[in-house]
């Protein structure tokens, strides 16, 4: 299944599809950044750019880690 996600991780980051950012901060979130799809969520979020911001402020406030 992490492989399945990992996949999306990427598609995410190529397409840059803003509506993604919730699940690429959860992902951060439970994994974290050192697990391939925490490395992988970062790079997608990295590359989603001023279009994400409201779904990444929305994310992160949802967010349990500070």
């Amino acid at each position: 299944m992490e492989r399945t996600a990992l996949r999306a991780a990427h598609v995410a980051r190529e397409l840059r599809l803003e509506r993604a950012a919730p699940a690429l901060v959860r992902c951060i979130d439970a994994l974290g950044e050192g697990r391939a799809l925490g490395h992988a969520a970062i790079l997608a979020l990295t590359r989603l750019g001023a279009p994400a911001v409201d779904a990444l402020l929305s994310a992160f406030d949802a967010s349990e880690d500070p």
